[in-house]
């Protein structure tokens, strides 16, 4: 009898053996990986410093100076000045051409009118000749 209870409690231990030593093994697995990417992010703030060093040299070295670029400033807003002058005429011109469009289209709205009277006078007379034509085929006919 005492076999049994023994028995069950080697197995539980093995089985609980089992699973603390894959737990152990996936907690060995996980520090590689944290010591792995610790190592990369070492690396790449060594680069990172590596390259702020570099840009703070090179700006040190070529010398901007705010002076030059505020001169430089000044100069595209003087251009942009002369720009916006010429932008204002072609404004002015446009609106110019505007108005003439619009005198044009009214002129043109006024022949197309005159046109379409033509045309109604021309239909009359078109219907009075073919009334003639009629007539003068009924007296050819009593003639004939």
């Amino acid at each position: 009898m005492s076999e049994k209870p023994l028995e069950a409690r080697l197995q539980f231990l093995e089985h609980h053996a089992r699973h603390y030593w894959a737990f152990g093994t996936e907690v060995d697995r996980d520090i590689q990986r944290l010591r792995a990417s610790n190592e990369r992010l070492v690396e790449t703030q060594a680069v990172h410093t590596r390259m702020l060093e570099e840009h703070t040299r090179l700006l040190k070295d070529h010398g901007v100076q705010l002076g030059q670029l505020d001169k430089r400033v000044t100069r595209v807003e003087d251009k942009l000045d002369r720009v916006e002058g010429k932008v204002d005429r072609l404004d002015g011109r446009l609106d110019r051409l505007e108005t003439r469009f619009e005198g044009l289209e009214t002129r043109f709205d006024g022949l197309e009118t005159r046109f379409d009277g033509l045309e109604t006078k021309f239909d009359g007379l078109e219907t009075k000749f073919e009334g003639m034509a009629v007539k003068l085929d009924q007296v050819l006919a009593r003639l004939g």
